[in-house]
């Protein structure tokens, strides 16, 4: 989970171009238009953090 956090935030910063990450940012473009990398790294760093959190509280 954090893993994954982390990829989304960096994709989503840097705009990337890379093949799974297109998909993302073609569905929230839906919603967000332009704003969807913007939106796509901080849902990243959110997820990151509840993982590192859940990782954590064990």
């Amino acid at each position: 989970m954090i893993a994954i956090g982390v990829w989304m935030a960096i994709s989503g910063f840097t705009k990337s171009n890379a093949t799974p990450f297109k998909y993302l940012v073609a569905r929230a473009a839906l919603l967000w238009q332009s704003n969807a990398h913007s939106f796509l790294g901080g849902s990243g760093l959110v997820i990151a953090l509840v993982g590192t959190f859940l990782l954590i509280s064990k």
